[in-house]
């Protein structure tokens, strides 16, 4: 069963949705089991399904989610909207131990990308029950299997257009794209001298051919055995594969506790000063400071409705990678109203970050469609899942990559404030897209 927001959809139509998906839940029928499993980071990817339709390897926990099928969809449809649908879920709807399972897994988009063509057919966010899911845990293995009741599950078949994909004698790093970036960054510094923005997030986009088709599922578990540090990520849609690996999370949720987590200010590893020199060159850094006040002090800010206390270290964190340096700072809480539709809103107020997007966030967002040549889709967005007792887990979609046969797409983006150099910037961006791209090198050198 698949719900669609369609042009048309107005929030009176909420009522319809939560009815039917109500009954729909209320004749879903459960298998669990579980079994004792022990589990290591390189473990953690080894054990990695290749023909999974969704993956989410969350660092944080240690947990591995796998997915197949689909039962129920919620497709087009925003956190705010689904705070709407959510709202009033009674406890009885499912029994307790189906309520704190991750059931709604998922995907939303930065932006509607439907008419570019490396995005066609993709829905702007897909929220799902899958037919099978498997979660791997320290030391568990949890299977649950779903059905409806006098229904069949969803299936579904894209057929993948490309329209003049790049050459792949082009592919990385173009000579006159530099100029191009460093006229946006310009610009960017500009309006933020008028006073219209304090930040904006700018991002590049590299597409090529690859000579040879690769398997998806392949290509991300060597991004994830090459950045074991990061999150993981993968969405499967038809003939359409995105993936990545993120250090960045936008919110977790568990049993009514807040986390998430300030990331910004970059500096990238070189040969010159060693880890200890790096982290204190970075956390001196009057540029990159300002970059990460901004995105810790909007987090706050959008918290303090929602949370009864919140907590952060005063002075931020360096996170190291494998080929750069953040800043961070880890910010804490407590839900005032730990129920789902509650930590929909709080998902709708800070997505996107200025950590991808910039601030004030709507001027900022504006800025990005005018200035950027393609539409971002998936690429700074969010991926995870929420339960219905209001438990989430949700990564922000950066560092990634979007797959159709042997033609792809890799992002990443940087952050703009007043004394960005353009320069130090792209070398930063080129650092990101080089850590999307490398297993799709090596996957076609082998």
């Amino acid at each position: 069963m698949i719900f669609t927001k369609e042009e048309a959809y107005s929030g009176s139509q909420t009522c319809l949705i939560k009815e039917k998906l109500i009954e729909i839940l209320g004749r879903t029928e459960f298998q669990v089991s579980r079994k004792n499993f022990i589990l290591n980071d390189s473990a953690a990817i080894e054990e990695i399904d290749r023909n999974a339709d969704f993956i989410y390897r969350d660092v944080a926990s240690g947990s591995v989610i796998m997915a197949y099928g689909k039962i129920l969809v919620l497709r087009n449809f925003s956190p705010a909207e689904l705070s709407e649908i959510f709202s009033s879920f009674g406890e009885e709807l499912l029994p307790v131990e189906m309520r704190s399972l991750p059931l709604f897994l998922g995907i939303a988009s930065f932006d509607n990308a439907s008419g570019d063509p490396y995005w066609k057919d993709l829905p702007e966010s897909e929220w799902f029950i899958p037919a099978r899911f498997v979660i791997m845990s320290e030391n568990k293995k949890t299977e649950v299997t779903m059905r409806i009741s006098g229904g069949n599950g969803v299936s579904e078949v894209s057929v993948a257009e490309y329209v003049n994909p790049v050459s792949a004698e082009e592919l990385f790093f173009p000579e006159n794209e530099f100029a191009g970036w460093a006229e946006k960054v310009e610009y960017i510094k500009e309006e933020i001298t008028k006073g219209s923005v304090s930040k904006v997030v700018l991002a590049r986009r590299i597409t090529g051919v690859l000579p040879h088709p690769s398997d998806p599922a392949e290509i991300f578990a060597e991004m994830s055995m090459e950045n074991p540090g990061d999150t993981g990520y993968f969405y499967r849609s038809g003939s359409a594969a995105f993936m990545g690996v993120t250090p960045e999370k936008l919110l977790t949720v568990t049993r009514g506790k807040i986390y998430t987590e300030a990331i910004a200010g970059s500096i990238k590893r070189n040969g010159v000063y060693n880890e200890q020199e790096m982290s204190e060159v970075l956390s001196t850094s009057e540029k990159d400071l300002d970059e990460h006040f901004l995105v810790r002090d909007f987090l706050i800010e959008n918290l303090q409705p929602f949370s009864q206390e919140i907590q952060f270290d005063k002075s931020p964190t360096v996170k190291k990678l494998k080929n750069l340096f953040h800043l961070k700072t880890m910010i804490s809480g407590r839900m005032k109203h730990p129920e789902l539709s509650s930590v929909l809103q709080l998902v709708s107020r800070i997505f996107p970050t200025p950590a991808v997007c910039g601030t004030p966030k709507e001027k900022a967002a504006e800025i990005i469609h005018q200035i950027e040549t393609a539409p971002r889709g998936y690429y700074a967005g969010i991926m995870g899942y929420f339960t219905l007792n209001g438990d989430c887990d949700l990564a922000v979609t950066i560092r990634s990559i979007l797959m159709r046969g042997n033609v792809f797409a890799a992002y990443a983006g940087c952050g703009i404030v007043r004394n960005s150099n353009p320069e130090l910037e792209f070398e930063e961006s080129t650092v990101k897209l080089k850590t999307a791209t490398a297993p799709l090198l090596y996957a076609n050198q082998s």
